[in-house]
C-alpha cells in the first residue's frame, strides 16, 4: 500500500508540474493577445483569444488547488496507513508476548498466576 501511495504522489508531482507549464504558457498567451488585442482592438479574434486564455488560467488555478488538496489526502492517508502498521505491530507483539507467558503457565505458582489474571484483564 505505501507503495501505492508514492507512485500516487509522484503522479501528482507529475501534474503539477505540467499544471505550471500549461500556465505559464497561458499567462505568454494572456500578455501577447492582450497586447495585440490593444494594438488591433477591431479584431474580434485577439479578443476572444485573450479571454480563452484568462479562462485557461482560471481552470488552472482550480486545477492547482485540487491537486493541492490530492496531495494533502494521499499524506494524510499515508500517515493514517503508517499509524495503523504501528498499531498492528504493537497488537503482533502483545499477542506473542502473551503466547510465550501462557506457554509458562503450568511451572506458576497461584499468587503469580493471579497476577497475570489481574495483569490480562486489563488488556480490553
Amino acid at each position: 500500500m505505501e507503495k501505492e501511495f508514492d507512485i500516487l504522489s509522484a503522479k501528482l508531482n507529475i501534474i503539477k508540474d505540467s499544471m505550471a507549464e500549461i500556465e505559464n504558457f497561458a499567462r505568454k498567451q494572456s500578455e501577447l493577445f492582450e497586447v495585440l488585442s490593444r494594438k488591433f482592438p477591431n479584431i474580434e479574434q485577439f479578443t476572444n483569444a485573450l479571454k480563452e486564455a484568462h479562462e485557461l488560467q482560471e481552470r488552472m488555478n482550480h486545477l492547482e488547488a485540487e491537486a493541492a488538496i490530492c496531495a494533502r489526502t494521499v499524506g494524510i492517508l499515508s500517515a493514517k496507513l503508517n499509524s495503523e502498521k504501528n498499531t498492528l505491530k504493537e497488537k503482533q507483539e502483545t499477542v506473542h508476548m502473551l503466547i510465550e507467558t501462557l506457554s509458562k503457565i503450568d511451572g506458576m505458582d497461584e499468587t503469580t498466576l493471579n497476577n497475570l489474571k489481574k495483569l490480562m484483564s486489563g488488556f480490553k
